[in-house]
Order: structure tokens, then C-alpha cells, then sequence
């Protein structure tokens, strides 16, 4: 996937058209952030220029994003940006389901490469059934194994099964980017 952090340069540079002058947020600034970690299991949304930081979530507290906006008003280069971003600091260990029952997501497009952990979903509406399906069945698949340990979250449940096994690989994160969710 993005194994070598040194070159990834290009591939930013490809994927994200807006510069940004801010010293305290250039590329070399966003490259630190990943490579310190500090944003694993974490998701970025952006900067907040009132702040002066980035605006970052944990999706357990808060696991919904939206954008909503007008077109062209850079809804989908805003999603990019946070996916990218999740996938250069928590590939390894999250599944990436990308649809489009509408547009194919064509603002995705220079991610296709990454086929190991990213499922498409484009210009199929119905596929859209299928993984609500599967997604509702790990909901439920978790939600059981979570009540049968007392945990309330997934940071409790993997806590405690590191405890039980010290080995235990974690579960995966799901992360699910819709584009054009109007359509259906």
C-alpha cells in the first residue's frame, strides 16, 4: 500500500490540488504528523484555521462524517483528503468500501490501485443492498462478542482480549465512503 513513507510526495501531489501556505501546515508538516503516529486510529477531516491545527476525529466518539455542499464546492476533494490521510496512518488494519451508485467515483480514481483492502462498489446501485447487508451482519457479529465480554467499545474489547491472548491482531476498522448517497 503506502509502505514507503519517503515517496509518497508524488502521490500527494497528484491526489490533493488545493495548496495550503501556512507554514504550520505544508506537506512537509502533514508527512511529520503521519510518521509520528499520532494519528492512528484517528480520522483527519481538514484544518481548522480558527484553531490552527488539524481537525481530527476518533471515530468511536464520533463515527459518522458528512459533507454536504453544492457541486464543486469540494465535498469530494474534502472525503479524499480524509481517506487518503486514514490510509497512509491505518491501512494496515482497516477495510476501505468505496461506492458510487452514480458517478463511478471518479474523484477516486488514483486510489484504484489499492486493491488489497479496498472494495468498489460503482455504478451499481444494487450493490449498495449487499453491503448494508454485510455491514449490518458485523455489526450484529460484534455487537454480540462486545456484550459477551462487558465492553462498551471496540477500544475495551481489544483491551481485553490483548489481555487474553497478548497476540490477538485486533479487529479490522470498516470505513465506508459514499459518494452521491442522494442517488439512491
Amino acid at each position: 500500500m503506502f509502505n514507503n513513507i519517503k515517496n509518497i510526495k508524488a502521490r500527494l501531489d497528484a491526489l490533493f490540488i488545493a495548496p495550503v501556505d501556512k507554514k504550520e501546515f505544508n506537506l512537509k508538516s502533514y508527512i511529520e504528523h503521519i510518521e509520528s503516529g499520532i494519528w492512528r486510529d484517528k480520522i483527519v477531516l481538514g484544518i481548522l484555521d480558527r484553531k490552527k491545527d488539524y481537525f481530527v476525529v476518533d471515530p468511536v466518539q464520533a463515527p459518522g462524517q458528512m459533507a454536504i455542499g453544492g457541486m464543486g464546492s469540494g465535498k469530494s476533494v474534502a472525503m479524499r483528503y480524509t481517506t487518503v490521510t486514514h490510509m497512509l496512518c491505518n491501512s494496515e488494519k482497516t477495510l476501505y468500501i468505496m461506492v458510487d451508485p452514480e458517478k463511478g467515483m471518479t474523484d477516486y480514481q488514483k486510489l484504484k490501485d489499492l486493491k488489497e483492502n479496498v472494495i468498489w462498489a460503482v455504478n451499481e446501485p444494487e450493490k449498495f443492498i449487499i453491503i448494508m447487508d454485510l455491514l449490518t451482519k458485523e455489526i450484529e457479529e460484534r455487537k454480540e462478542k462486545f456484550s459477551a465480554l462487558g465492553a462498551k467499545n471496540i477500544y475495551e474489547f481489544e483491551d481485553m482480549m490483548t489481555k487474553m491472548d497478548p497476540k490477538y491482531p485486533g479487529l479490522a476498522r470498516i470505513m465506508l465512503v459514499f459518494e452521491e448517497f442522494h442517488s439512491l
